[in-house]
């Protein structure tokens, strides 16, 4: 029993007196049922199960489906539901939830003795089942202490954080409920994105029967809730659970049908429940999704497309056949300011059909307004010109209606013909991907095509798959015909498409290099202009390109090196001005005592060579340095001095 100040929902204590029902129940002659599994208010209230039948999926029936078991007329799944715990008619209690045909307490509470408590502040389960703190003492943390420390507040024996103790929330007794958590003081809503805590429980006011729009709206035996607001009838791939337009291929509460509830941590994928949802589906807000036709979570969690856009391979666009139009959805073939483009507008006086702007409307559409649409299928104009189908209709053989064609199936709210559609093929989300074709609700890869890696190449010239898949072409090779060969003008030269009229590695043929310099000009080496081969190394056994005019190893020609002192000046080895060749080398002969005044000419000794002339002594201003006689003002190698 819920103490006083405290309603009793979903089997949880929370704040506040309620006298309505919880979220998914129905209120029927006073009482709270569920409209999807109550045999006695099978779909509505009061509908009786004839000869003892179970109500499945708010239809009465002969037996329970599989992995469901009856329990006192309704089917229920003995692994989560809360009031038929592992077997009919075993409840769990307050503070419990149902996970795998078992009661276990809701963290952080402890099961001691049959029952939940809070070792961690439970001064009769301190630290541990029956640990109990001696008279006067309090639970602090698992340990029984004297007194709290400073910051906490004693409740009930136990030392709490009242900033953030879900159960004692700003202050002793105050309890945040299933749905909250405590923060700063103050419980704080944990639902998902889109929901809001009604009477302590999350529901989303978009969809809830009993909360459409807002807590407390109900939509009324029959109703449903679409988007926030109440309507007859779901729109096509919805149905109508318990008031609520839900998708029971991705609802967990509604897993494959009505009142079908996967329980806790399980999601409903594909209409089955499961730990994970199956690719190419992902988690968002809970829920299995399809983030690549998914308009609620299109591309990614979150990303929700405009009313008039639907989700195609994970982007927002217009439904086919309309095209995006200065930001509005438009049919070209119809519209006459978008006559088969956008922006192409009809002149005065035409109409426009099947994309052309013309006299008259071509056979099989009608005029309506200044447009030929096809009554048989135009949702503004079904049937008749004007009449417009509801958001959750379709105009079929000029009928607005909510079921699809025969050769279709309902995905996301949306017509499709499994047969041929490349984002729902053979079935919902099963996405043909990598240049694939859906035929015959098959993918498969084009004619002529094979799927390598998950795309769909043609092995024939793809150089990463050439031949067969994986086989790639390397080296500068292409492929052709399946065989990775070198692309014409190209020869393999030890394991490279090379160039032989350009290569210096390989010229005119493999393996004839260039010597150091040299370049291959149409299959043949040659010097730049000015330049001989002349040999170098040892004996000459190399060969390089070298400037005859200037390079004094090579003056004139190969071979020819100038004596030292000499510089090789347009091919001929000189001596600097003043100076003369004398046995091999340039000597100014002005102060040579050994090749005074010209080569061979020898000074006697004590004499010195001044300008080329034998003489004693040096003039005024010079000094001997190193036998020669030098200007030491002027000499850069005897600069002031020797």
């Amino acid at each position: 029993m819920c103490p006083d100040g405290y309603s009793c929902v979903q089997h949880r204590c929370v704040p506040g007196v309620s006298t309505g029902c919880a979220a998914g129940e129905t209120l029927c002659n006073g009482q709270c049922v569920n409209l999807a599994t109550n045999s006695n208010s099978c779909g509505v209230c009061g509908r009786v199960c004839p000869n003892n039948g179970l109500c499945h999926d708010a239809v009465c029936g002969a037996g329970c489906p599989a992995g469901q078991t009856n329990c006192n007329g309704a089917c229920v799944d003995l692994d989560g539901d809360h009031d038929n715990c592992g077997r009919c008619a075993f409840a769990c209690s307050a503070l419990t939830v149902c996970q795998g045909a078992a009661c276990a307490c809701l963290p952080p509470l402890t099961s001691c003795q049959g029952g939940c408590a809070n070792t961690r502040a439970d001064p009769k389960n301190c630290g541990g089942c029956d640990k109990v703190c001696a008279p006067g003492n309090v639970c602090q943390a698992g340990t029984c202490v004297a007194s709290c420390d400073p910051g906490l507040t004693t409740c009930n024996g136990g030392c709490v954080d009242t900033n953030t103790d879900m159960f004692n929330c700003g202050a002793c007794g105050t309890s945040c409920g299933p749905t909250a958590l405590c923060k700063a003081g103050q419980c704080v809503s944990i639902c998902n994105p889109g929901q809001v805590t009604c009477e302590g429980h999350c529901v989303d006011v978009k969809t809830d029967g009993t909360n459409c729009g807002g807590c407390g709206i109900s939509c009324g035996p029959g109703g449903s809730c679409f988007n926030g607001a109440c309507t007859a009838a779901c729109p096509i791939g919805l149905r109508n659970c318990n008031g609520a337009c839900v998708d029971t291929l991705s609802d967990a509460t509604n897993c494959g049908g009505c009142g079908l509830d996967c329980g806790s941590g399980r999601f409903c994928s594909a209409g089955t429940c499961s730990t994970d949802c199956k690719a190419p589906l992902q988690i968002c807000g809970g829920r299995c999704i399809n983030a690549q036709i998914d308009p609620a979570n299109c591309g990614s969690c979150g990303k929700v497309c405009d009313p008039r856009e639907t989700c195609q391979a994970g982007a927002c666009g217009c439904p086919a056949p309309q095209t995006s139009c200065n930001g509005q959805c438009t049919d070209t073939t119809s519209d006459p300011k978008n006559c088969g483009a956008c922006n192409k507008v009809c002149p005065t006086g035409l109409v426009c059909g099947q994309g052309t702007c013309a006299q008259n409307c071509p056979s099989g559409t009608t005029l309506c307004g200044t447009s030929c649409v096809d009554i048989t299928s135009d949702r503004a104009n079904c049937g008749a010109c004007g009449k417009t189908c509801s958001a959750s209709e379709r105009c079929l053989m000029g009928m607005c209606s909510t079921n699809c064609a025969s050769d279709e199936i309902s995905c996301n709210g949306a017509c499709t013909n499994p047969i041929n559609d490349i984002q729902n093929c053979g079935g919902c989300g099963i996405a043909c991907t990598g240049g694939q074709q859906c035929s015959n609700k098959v993918c498969g890869c084009p004619t002529g095509t094979t799927l390598c890696n998950g795309v769909c190449v043609d092995t024939k010239n793809d150089a990463s798959n050439c031949g067969r898949c994986g086989t790639q072409c390397t080296n500068g090779m292409a492929c052709g015909g399946g065989v990775c060969t070198c692309p014409t003008g190209t020869t393999l030269c030890n394991g490279q498409c090379v160039n032989t009229q350009t290569s210096d590695r390989d010229c005119g043929a493999c393996g004839v290099a260039c010597a150091t310099g040299q370049t291959c000009q149409g299959g043949g080496c040659s010097c730049p202009s000015g330049q001989q081969l002349c040999g170098v190394g040892d004996g000459g056994a190399g060969l390089a390109c070298k400037a005859v005019d200037s390079d004094e190893a090579n003056c004139g020609q190969c071979g020819l090196t100038c004596a030292t002192g000499q510089t090789c000046t347009n091919g001929m080895c000189t001596c600097a001005p003043g100076s003369s060749l004398c046995g091999g080398r340039c000597i100014v002969t002005d102060n040579d005592p050994r090749n005074c005044g010209g080569c061979g000419t020898t000074c006697a000794s004590g004499q010195n060579c001044v300008g080329g002339v034998c003489q004693v002594g040096c003039p005024s201003g010079y000094q001997t340095c190193g036998g020669l006689c030098t200007n030491t003002s002027t000499s850069p190698q005897n600069c002031g001095g020797c």
